[in-house]
């Protein structure tokens, strides 16, 4: 078992810290303590937000040539990028991390919000482990503007729904039923029962082949 845990949790607008926080970090939290064993020093949680969708861009004051070999200029900021003053919210932990080089266009910096760190890192240990974990995906020999992590569960998400969808409009057409997937934040107790069953159903749609499994078959 791990000493400690570092997720990364992407899809979360700034309306939903808090159900982060109060929900899911709890659940999180009842799962590690359900696969700890007796006698066992407890596994700390380290958990960062990773926003892509926001209106935050970063460019030089003085256009600079691209890179060696080329005579384009850019006003890109270069790879590595780190901003964690000024702009930020002061009510949150958050800095933006430039980590990709982006060849046509604006980069858009990814935003990171610290939301638990029972690690204890300092601000400039986590943005370089959030800088070096955009290096090491298998698709990419260059780094990529996400961390790995968050890539890959994108990458399994979709797999997933291609499943889920496939399986959805065989349904529909044998059994002559429109199937409803849409989930609502706010339901009562009956219709999150009802979500609760439908989660199972779409679960036991997507099956891996044993061949498949423990290996990065989504990529």
């Amino acid at each position: 078992m791990p000493e400690h845990l570092i997720i990364f949790r992407d899809g979360v607008s700034e309306g939903q810290f808090d159900t982060v926080r109060d929900v899911e970090i709890p659940l999180i939290r009842k799962a590690i303590e359900a696969k700890t064993l007796k006698n066992m020093k407890p596994i700390t949680l380290t958990l960062i937000i990773v926003q892509k969708r926001h209106n935050t861009r970063f460019v030089t004051t003085e256009p600079y040539q691209k890179d060696a070999r080329s005579r384009q200029m850019t006003r890109n900021v270069p790879s590595g990028t780190v901003v964690d003053n000024t702009i930020v919210e002061p009510n949150f932990d958050i800095f933006y991390v430039n980590s990709h080089f982006s060849i046509l266009g604006t980069s858009r910096p990814t935003k990171y919000i610290v939301s638990v760190n029972e690690l204890k890192l300092s601000n400039a240990e986590l943005q370089r482990l959030c800088f070096l974990v955009c290096f090491n995906c298998v698709r990419h020999k260059m780094p990529m503007s996400l961390p790995t992590p968050v890539m890959y569960a994108d990458l399994c998400a979709y797999k997933s729904k291609i499943h889920i969808m496939h399986r959805i409009s065989t349904e529909e057409k044998y059994n002559e039923e429109e199937i409803d997937y849409d989930f609502d934040d706010h339901q009562s107790p009956e219709n999150i029962e009802v979500e609760n069953r439908q989660i199972h159903r779409y679960q036991q749609w997507v099956k891996i082949p044993d061949n498949s499994k423990d290996c990065l078959f989504f990529v």
